[in-house]
């Protein structure tokens, strides 16, 4: 599935295989051992295929990162969407190796993950919300509620406590102090 090429010190090339002449679109005649890789990248650039900006500067850019023989890996999004990623490797003595690899089906995986994730992280941050919206109201009416139960409550305590010493009164204090200690722990 991946294209190779390979060129020698003076960047022309050397060896190529089928898939990168289809990966790149090619036409037949147009590889060839010896052809410049200048020569390559100019057509490249001249269908859009490198970016905008001046087509020399872009090749000459890439020419002296070739001639620096720095390895390389990185990804070009075609002007048709496609997405070939490049490792580029150095060759004892000058020249390149360099293998391109179709990776359009795997961004476009990537891409559904990444939107799939920041629907999620939304969704989740709503719930969270509509949660603590939810609680707050929640404590709100407790509060309300409390506050409703002990008034009358307050009032019956005063009322048992008007009964004086009985039997009946410390019965009515002990059952409204459970139902204070109910309230207050809501």
């Amino acid at each position: 599935d991946q294209g190779i090429t390979m060129y020698d010190a003076d960047l022309r090339l050397v060896a190529w295989n089928r898939r990168y002449q289809q990966l790149f679109e090619y036409p037949d005649g147009m590889l060839y051992v010896g052809r410049p890789v200048a020569d390559l990248m100019r057509w490249n650039a001249e269908r859009g295929e490198m970016g905008t900006g001046d087509i020399e500067a872009q090749i000459e850019r890439r020419l002296e990162h070739l001639r620096a023989g720095l390895p390389h890996v990185f990804e070009r999004v075609r002007a048709n969407g496609q997405v070939i990623e490049m490792h580029g490797q150095p060759l004892p003595g000058g020249g390149y190796v360099t293998s391109y690899s179709d990776i359009t089906d795997y961004k476009r995986v990537e891409q559904a993950l990444r939107e799939v994730n920041e629907t999620l992280e939304q969704r989740v941050e709503l719930r969270t919300r509509e949660a603590e919206a939810a609680q707050q109201s929640k404590t709100r009416f407790l509060a309300a509620i409390s506050h409703d139960v002990r008034t009358p409550l307050t009032a019956l305590r005063v009322k048992a406590e008007m009964l004086g010493d009985s039997a009946v009164r410390e019965d009515l204090i002990a059952s409204i102090d459970r139902m204070e200690r109910i309230t207050a722990s809501a």
